[in-house]
């Protein structure tokens, strides 16, 4: 059965976290454009008004955010400063899975990991919503709060992703690392370099797309065996009307096309994130 969003009146019990992951994942179709969610966010605003229920403030964005989930003007930099900065072409694909679904693109050497992931969440269709982290080993380079909140157990260690840059993370050409985005669906990546030049005397350093394949898992599927499931379902000639609604929740109905990279969209993406680091402070 699909998961649906639980307008539950405030007098009883609500599932805080899915409830405020799936409200914004309405918001960002309506921002798209799609139809259906603008139909979806109506029922479910008059369902706000009927019962007199009020958003809670977490469920407001956070002020240190744009509206694509990149940094802010007060966020954390971009860049760290080193000595000897290089473009890094990086090439990241979903495990799991014999699917195709990977990316290929250009970042400065000395972008931070904390906006590294965030790169790589729009390169890959990732809409911000959880947790990310690297992982090299027995090092893991995280948010400074998992590291206040980590119990420290064996011989792994965690460093701050924000005071890390891609050229502490990727120190050898072609060995991989895992970059893991949602700890609850655990999608799990690869993700290496394949290549580096010297920038010339007078280029900006800039982040850009080159090429990718396959179109991105929803989010809050039940990571990536119940993307599967939910690409079975989508063969099956005669659905219930539970199963419709399910592919719809989820944005997988006729429409969706697994095989497709929208390139023009992710390459917009990087060049955000170019003006966003030659502006950067």
């Amino acid at each position: 059965m699909a998961k649906k969003i639980d307008f539950t009146p405030h007098h009883q019990a609500l599932p805080a976290d899915d409830m405020i992951t799936d409200f914004f994942k309405i918001l960002r179709a309506v921002v798209d454009g799609d139809e259906k969610a603008r139909e979806q966010l109506r029922s479910a605003l008059d369902y706000f008004d009927k019962y007199g229920y009020h958003l809670p403030s977490e469920m407001m964005p956070d002020p240190a955010m744009d509206d694509d989930g990149q940094f802010g003007d007060e966020g954390t930099p971009l860049t760290l400063p080193r000595p000897y900065v290089r473009e890094l072409h990086l090439r990241i694909k979903l495990n799991h899975t014999d699917l195709k679904i990977w990316r290929e693109i250009k970042v400065p050497s000395n972008l931070t990991l904390t906006a590294l992931g965030e790169v790589l969440q729009d390169a890959m269709g990732w809409m911000h919503e959880h947790l990310y982290q690297f992982r090299r080993g027995d090092v893991y380079f995280v948010d400074n709060e998992q590291i206040e909140d980590s119990l420290g157990f064996g011989r792994i260690q965690y460093l701050d992703m924000a005071q890390c840059t891609v050229d502490d993370l990727l120190t050898e050409k072609g060995k991989r690392v895992i970059f893991e985005y949602d700890f609850g669906d655990s999608w799990e990546h690869d993700l290496w370099y394949k290549g580096e030049r010297e920038y010339h005397p007078e280029e900006e350093p800039s982040i850009s797309f080159v090429k990718g394949q396959g179109a991105c898992p929803p989010e809050d599927c039940g990571g990536i065996w119940g993307y599967l499931e939910l690409l079975q379902l989508r063969q099956k000639k005669n659905l219930t009307k539970d199963e419709r609604e399910q592919l719809e929740w989820y944005f997988m109905n006729e429409d969706y096309d697994p095989e497709e990279c929208d390139a023009e969209e992710i390459s917009d993406f990087m060049q955000d994130w170019s003006f966003q680091l030659q502006n950067d402070d």
